[in-house]
């Protein structure tokens, strides 16, 4: 097995060109992987055409020679660490003077590739990079790889915009795609040409929700590539990214979206909830941007070939109403009514055409309000299927796999990825069995069970004489 084994890795190591139902694809380890992965639900369980995107990392089994610590993460990802600390031991902390720092090994480098990356262990694939934090460890470097899965979600059916959204129909949290890749290398063109090509082979991809982590890349690597194929995406733009932009033509860009120019003042710099706050809290903060919603531009069609697309305003689509603007008070009344800046004679310019260069972080539900918050909460399976694949179902964390190099790591993560997807249908048909059809769990009538000391004993009183069937004397 250990001879084959080592024959199959060199040879999609190498990989080759074949044709796969009346295809022309690269077979290599990366198709193998993903292959393995569906087998066990194509035209099995519902499915959905929305998927979480997240990563983890999964450090290589070689040996580190020196303290993790050391390691200089030299990846070419365009995001910052995320959760980096500071440094434990500065100065001034303790009374008597300043904390002594503890001598630490630097890791010693045994070569560097091709790719002007460092080798920190016998596994040659393996690449330093950084992780951020969990319960059980604190955030910073180690050596091994990267795993970006891609998990299926529940679908977004409807929603006005702002306050309400109608999911669609539950659907098992299996691993569709997947992509490992060494510590450090850019995370959207890690995943994305996965998601890309899945799309190009017939699979149905319509949503992607991911963390900043993917969305902190450059719009040519992630957004332009993605909209272009008709994936929408889902996510929460940073600090940085916030704020207004400028636009060159009748609209205000706030947060990636397109709003009137008659939007309130108070109403561009809206703050999000805390983190940890409960619903009502959230709510309250959601107030705002449920009101800033309503200005938002509409599209109308698009997006062409080019990526342009067409816009109206809120007043000429049916958002909003206002007195000044006679013809919207022939709108629902449904529709809010404002009040617009004394002195204006027109709600826009007419419909508005705004190129994809513009608008790379546009999204179908406004960012902030309740309707998003919904929709972004479906990325909790991508972090259940991390949770899952870190000890709930296997810890693939180190010495689990216990090979070096990234085709033999790919090929034994198939195997593990289609159980858990198998484990995943499982679950779920059992569950849905156990509902009834009004979708309430049904009630088992628990086993009456044989052979106890009732059944086997006679009855005693409470002070301790045995009742028999026949009184004495």
């Amino acid at each position: 097995m250990e001879y084959l084994f080592v024959k199959l890795c060199r040879l999609l190591e190498a990989g080759f060109d074949a044709e796969v139902d009346a295809r022309r694809e690269r077979i290599d380890a990366h198709w193998f992987a993903n292959r393995i992965a569906r087998a066990g639900i194509n035209e099995g369980p519902p499915s959905s055409t929305s998927l979480a995107v997240d990563g983890t990392d999964v450090e290589t089994w070689g040996a580190l020679r020196g303290d993790a610590s050391t390691v200089e993460p030299d990846g070419d990802s365009e995001d910052p660490p995320r959760g980096a600390s500071d440094e434990a031991g500065s100065s001034g902390d303790r009374p008597g003077g300043p904390r002594r720092r503890a001598r630490r090994a630097r890791a010693k480098v045994l070569g560097i590739r091709p790719d002007r990356r460092n080798i920190y262990t016998p596994d040659p694939d393996a690449r330093a990079g950084h992780r951020s934090s969990t319960n059980s460890r604190s955030a910073g470097p180690y050596v091994g790889y990267e795993l970006h899965l891609a998990v299926q979600t529940r679908d977004v059916r409807w929603s006005n915009g702002t306050d309400r959204v109608t999911l669609g129909p539950e659907v098992p949290n299996v691993v569709s795609n997947l992509s490992l890749v060494p510590a450090g290398t850019h995370r959207a063109r890690a995943v994305v040409p996965e998601l890309l090509a899945a799309k190009d082979r017939g699979q149905a991809i319509e949503d992607v929700i991911w963390d900043p982590g993917y969305s902190l890349c450059r719009a040519e690597t992630a957004y332009h590539p993605l909209h272009r194929a008709g994936i929408h995406q889902t996510f929460q733009p940073v600090t940085h990214q916030r704020g207004r932009r400028p636009f060159p033509q009748d609209a205000l860009l706030v947060d990636g979206q397109l709003f009137s120019r008659l939007l309130p003042r108070d109403l561009l710099d809206l703050v999000m909830p805390p983190r940890g706050a409960g619903p009502a809290e959230k709510l309250l903060y959601e107030q705002a941007f449920n009101r800033r919603a309503g200005y938002r531009y509409g599209r109308l069609a698009g997006p062409e070939a080019d990526g342009t697309t067409r816009w109206r305003c809120p007043f000429c689509i049916g958002l909003l109403r206002s007195r000044v603007f006679p013809r919207t008070m022939r709108r629902s009344r449904r529709s809010p009514l404002v009040p617009v800046p004394d002195g204006t004679t027109k709600c826009c310019s007419g419909t508005l055409s705004v190129t994809a260069a513009q608008i790379p972080m546009w999204q179908r539900l406004s960012f902030g309000t309740t309707a998003w918050r919904v929709s972004m909460g479906r990325r909790q399976a991508a972090e259940s299927a991390n949770s899952a694949l870190k000890g709930s179902f296997v810890d693939i964390g180190r010495k689990f796999f216990r090979v070096f190099g990234l085709a033999k790591m790919t090929v034994l993560l198939a195997f593990t990825i289609a159980a858990f997807n198998l484990e995943r249908v499982r679950s779920f048909e059992a569950k849905h069995e156990a509902l009834g059809h009004d979708g309430r769990m049904l009630k088992i009538r628990k086993k009456r069970r044989v052979g106890t000391w009732n059944g086997l004993l006679p009855a005693q009183t409470p002070s301790g004489s045995v009742l028999t069937d026949h009184p004495p004397g």
